[in-house]
């Protein structure tokens, strides 16, 4: 189709199964415009152009309406090709089956912008659209839209989880130098896959942990965050104990610890890459049940400062960043 296609403010009506405009496999050599069409259709899509190839921009918008029951979504443009953008401002669609997309772009590549308001576009009229847009491809920013409502239609507004459409978005942020959009599109992504994906009941432990404590290596400086508890506990615990007579000096032996040296104590059972020499000179005095209390305590602090130490390295070397 020579010089564009434009078939604005049309009103087409259909029962064929192949769907009420028909483009399957079609070249367009400009524009592909059907601003202000109203399109309704049973038992096909409403508009069905699966491998469109549009030299051009695709403007579906300016009141564009589409309707059907169609399982297999009411605007098709699955593996389309667009050199310019697909614009959907403004578009109103819907699709009464339970599971039927509203619009399918799987595969789809667009060389311009990509206009998808999603917050409009998920809950035209009085139903809540699905989207299919597993390997759609973009080398902008979404405009119209902020990444948040692109993350909420990922999460609640597509058929089923899949990775790509959350690393498309993350790429196109961070190339726009948008690092912290980036951080939080990859770890929504995350947390995504742990409610949707294939995830046992160990594995999804461990993800749970890896979230919570250094958003999945994308956050590593929560670990340190989680580490100042632990000194901050260590240093109650010292405290405690040499308020209670239960610290001793190791080193001469005999006699009460003093404060600095409860202090170095919490010091080197909190903090495993730092030692001040303190555990050497002070210690728990393990005689009492009280003693053995501390004693323990300060163990277990011991071992969970020693996990979020490693934890932030290995966040912020990226050794956990998890990406796919």
């Amino acid at each position: 189709m020579g010089n564009g296609l434009f078939l604005t403010d049309s009103i087409g009506s259909s029962n064929s199964t192949h769907g009420t405009f028909c483009f399957l496999g079609a070249t367009v050599t400009g524009p592909f415009e059907l601003d202000g069409t109203r399109l309704q259709c049973t038992n096909g899509p409403a508009l069905n152009a699966d491998w469109l190839t549009v030299a051009g921009s695709i403007f579906l918008n300016e009141g564009f309406t589409a309707c059907s029951d169609c399982e297999r979504g009411t605007i098709r443009l699955q593996g389309a090709s667009v050199t310019g953008q697909l614009n959907l401002n403004d578009a109103s669609l819907s699709n009464s089956t339970n599971d039927g997309p509203g619009l399918v772009v799987i595969g789809a590549r667009i060389s311009s912008d990509l206009i998808l308001p999603t917050r409009a576009l998920v809950h035209s009229g009085n139903s809540s659209v699905l989207v299919s847009l597993n390997g759609l491809q973009y080398p902008f920013v979404p405009r119209r839209t902020t990444h948040q409502e692109w993350l909420t239609l990922l999460a609640h507004h597509t058929p089923a989880y899949a990775a790509q459409p959350y690393q498309q978005l993350a790429a196109v942020h961070r190339a726009a130098g948008h690092e912290r959009e980036a951080r939080e599109i990859l770890i929504a992504q995350q947390r995504d896959f742990r409610k949707h994906g294939e995830l046992g009941g160990g594995r999804k432990l461990l993800h749970l942990a890896s979230g919570a404590f250094i958003g999945h290596g994308h956050r590593p400086f929560r670990a340190l965050g989680y580490l100042a508890g632990v000194c901050l506990l260590a240093g109650i615990t010292s405290l405690a104990a040499f308020a209670l007579g239960i610290t001793t000096r190791a080193t001469p032996p005999g006699g009460g610890c003093s404060p600095a040296e409860a202090f170095g104590l919490a010091a080197d059972t909190a903090l495993p890459l730092l030692k001040t020499g303190g555990a050497k000179r002070c210690e728990f005095a393990t005689t009492t049940p009280a003693g053995q209390v501390f004693f323990a305590t300060s163990y277990i602090l011991h071992m969970l400062g020693w996990a979020f130490a490693t934890l932030f390295v290995a966040g912020y070397t990226g050794l956990v960043r998890k990406t796919t």
